[in-house]
């Protein structure tokens, strides 16, 4: 009994020794298959640069898909990649800057073509745009109340022709506020006429009132005219009354 125990526990013991061989013969293999031992500080730095140079490859690959789904812009660096581990190729951070180069001057094409289509849209709408301000102003000058403030003017330049006229015939000069005030009068005169021809067109000397204005622009520029010469010895008093 002690026979046959004793060479169960050997054989099981011889067993177990077989089983346990195997592994350690695995772990020595794979020891040194894997285990790259001690590195230096050149293959860790070469090892950083390689992975660096990946990302920023991913990194430009990223922004070339996403500026295509954007703007259907397709960068030439897309159509023969260049791998950055080969040898004398060129490295991830020249990518980067020529394809942001690239990037900025697509956008400023397609800001000058935006500008430019741009002003000629708007110089084919200019004749309506023209239109529209030309009735706007027609608008304003025909109303009730244009028609009040140029009556207005109209009877505050009669009272200082009137005024006029009587100082110079009493031989004395008008007062300098009265001339200003008579300045003022025949620039509204102006401007109100000026208004009415840039509204209307020509077609307005077609109107009696109208060519009725013309004229009192007209003599009251001779007016002006004559004042300021001295040297001319002659009433002009019927000049004022023509006005």
């Amino acid at each position: 009994m002690r026979n046959s125990r004793g060479g169960g526990q050997v054989a099981s013991l011889w067993r177990v020794g077989e089983t346990k061989r195997p592994m350690r013969r695995w772990s020595t293999c794979t020891q040194n298959t894997f285990d790259p031992g001690p590195a230096s500080p050149s293959s860790i730095a070469k090892r950083i640069s390689v992975r660096l140079d990946n990302e920023l490859a991913q990194i430009a690959d990223a922004f070339e898909t996403i500026s295509s789904a954007e703007s259907g812009y397709s960068s030439p660096l897309s159509a023969s990649p260049v791998s950055p581990q080969s040898p004398g190729a060129i490295g991830a951070g020249d990518v980067v800057r020529q394809y942001s180069g690239e990037r900025r001057d697509a956008s400023r094409q397609r800001f000058h073509r935006a500008m430019t289509a741009g002003f000629i849209s708007s110089a084919a709408h200019d004749p309506e745009i023209i239109a529209s301000y030309r009735h706007d102003l027609d608008k304003i000058l025909s109303s009730n109340r244009a028609d009040y403030f140029i009556g207005c003017v109209i009877l505050a330049d009669v009272a200082l022709t009137i005024i006029e006229i009587d100082a110079r015939a009493a031989g004395t000069l008008p007062p300098i506020s009265v001339e200003a005030l008579s300045m003022a009068c025949y620039i509204i005169y102006l401007i109100e006429f000026c208004a009415r021809l840039l509204a209307r067109g020509l077609p307005i000397f077609l109107d009696f009132w109208s060519q009725l204005d013309f004229v009192v622009l007209l003599v009251g520029a001779l007016q002006l005219v004559v004042d300021n010469i001295g040297q001319m010895q002659f009433d002009t008093g019927f000049i004022r009354i023509l006005r």
